[in-house]
């Protein structure tokens, strides 16, 4: 059903009656099939004659305005309510148009198969479009439009405008299920009458590796990677956000991005398949570094790449510290969250205490928990609803408790003075982080690898008595932590 079926198909319901005659009359949008124009939109805006027309033209696309206009002819709206005897008819009436109005966004509702088989369509349509774009050969036009790509790309709501214009500010997508793709696999080969020795090869070369394998995992991992990045790009996001346009710092958004999804895959440390989708998810992460690159016109391009890498595994290395190492932060990884978000993300090309940072501080932390629980069932399906109005209104509020801020004579002063850490700097080698307590809690968490894997730790805190040591023995613990602190701290932030 195409998008101008359906206001006429919404006009064939029967309404509420003559009793709400003029219900429907307050109710109804200036008329005309086609939106107004930009220089028609630019009168009317300088004369101060915005009506709704005006307000849908901004918004709507082309067919949009009318199924809106003929769905408000069937509801009642408009601070009005139907009588309790007419409530029926009205629920009837609120269902049916409900129905025409998700066809108009996300389609009509299909089974596996038939969702499968339109997967089919719309890939052999791409690899026309593309064909054409590089022979311009007519036998390969076709025509590839904005609900094609999002189709394409297993979006839920394929038929939304584009994300600039506010119709949906983000994609929504179907379960990335390579089980229901193989079940469809037996019922094409059926359909087609594929022999059963063509069906015992493909049982060995693709339904082996899809059930379980490097090739499965390849796959979930780059519709892991592709979704969370359209996502980091959606309207939601970036204007929700407040995000910058530059390359350092949307890379390091995706970085942390592949941290939060990676490190809940280290919680299935007993599940090997956990471990292989973790890795083949980094292995895309560096993949799709190279590839941006490659466009790059620069000097020493492959030590430049290398050296992104590096900074990257650099930062996902703080992120460990923070939330799995550090006693303090471990404790309460509020602690210090909105410098290591200033550092390692925003790389200190914000003003130090701006919303952005305190808005991605949380929006780091609400996500970390998000993902505690989710089940490895929904990661490998890529059905993580990555979502910005997470963060609360409140925002500030948890972290400027944890961390006040310098005022602005202190950061004056700390900003002119001659040490190269400074106060508003990610650090834990302050005094709070160095007391005896705070360092065997760190030595604990950094001798050990429970932050990488759920097991138990191999050195205990009660193991670590330093009351028990003479002075010279005490130091010399003190001064090995301190050391291997300083060790971690050799990467760069």
């Amino acid at each position: 059903m195409t998008k101008r079926e359906i206001p006429a198909k919404i006009s064939i319901i029967k309404g509420m009656g003559e009793d709400y005659k003029m219900d429907y009359y307050q109710q109804r949008l200036v008329p005309g099939e086609f939106l107004y124009d930009q220089s028609h939109l630019k009168r009317l805006h300088d004369a101060d004659m915005m009506n709704s027309q005006y307000i849908h033209s901004c918004f709507c696309e082309e067919y949009e305005k009318n199924m809106i206009e003929e769905v408000l002819q069937k509801r009642i709206t408009n601070g009005s309510v139907p009588s309790i005897f007419d409530k029926p008819k009205s629920d009837e009436i609120q269902e049916k148009t409900q129905d025409y109005a998700d066809i108009f966004y996300k389609g009509e509702k299909l089974t596996a198969l038939e969702t499968d088989i339109e997967r089919i369509y719309i890939s052999e349509k791409l690899d026309k479009h593309r064909n054409y774009s590089k022979h311009k050969s007519f036998r390969f036009k076709v025509k590839w439009t904005m609900s094609d790509l999002n189709r394409y790309q297993d979006q839920v709501n394929y038929r939304m405008n584009d994300q600039e214009f506010f119709g949906t500010p983000k994609p929504q997508f179907i379960p990335f299920d390579l089980d229901q793709a193989l079940e469809c696999m037996y019922v094409h080969q059926d359909i087609q009458g594929t022999s059963w020795l063509r069906k015992k090869l493909s049982y060995f070369t693709d339904v082996k590796t899809l059930e379980r394998g490097e090739k499965r995992s390849k796959l979930q991992a780059h519709a892991l990677l592709q979704r969370m990045l359209m996502y980091i790009d959606s309207w939601e996001f970036v204007n929700s956000m407040d995000v910058p346009n530059d390359f350092h710092i949307n890379h390091s958004i995706a970085n942390m991005h592949i941290w939060l999804v990676y490190q809940r895959l280290r919680d299935f440390s007993e599940n090997k398949y956990a471990f292989q989708l973790r890795e083949e998810l980094m292995e895309s992460f560096n993949a799709m570094t190279n590839r941006e690159m490659e466009d790059v016109d620069v000097l020493r391009k492959a030590k430049k790449i290398e050296d992104i890498d590096n900074y990257m595994y650099a930062i996902r290395r703080n992120f460990d510290f923070h939330f799995f190492i550090n006693g303090k932060s471990v404790d309460n990884p509020y602690y210090k969250l909105d410098a290591l978000v200033w550092s390692s993300i925003f790389h200190e090309k914000v003003p130090r205490y701006s919303e952005q940072v305190y808005k991605m501080s949380e929006y780091m932390m609400q996500h970390y928990k998000y993902l505690k629980s989710l089940k490895f069932t929904d990661i490998e399906k890529a059905n993580v609803d990555w979502l910005a109005y997470r963060v609360p209104f409140n925002y500030q509020t948890k972290l400027i408790r944890v961390n006040p801020p310098l005022s602005e004579e202190e950061f004056e002063r700390e900003h002119d003075s001659p040490y190269k850490v400074k106060k508003y700097h990610y650090s834990f080698r302050r005094e709070a982080e160095l007391t005896e307590e705070n360092l065997v809690k760190t030595y604990v968490n950094l001798c050990t690898n429970a932050f990488y894997h759920n097991k138990e730790k191999t050195i205990r805190q009660e193991n670590l008595d330093l009351d028990s040591m003479n002075s010279e023995e005490r130091e010399l613990m003190i001064y090995n932590m301190k050391r291997e602190l300083e060790e971690m701290s050799e990467l760069p932030i």
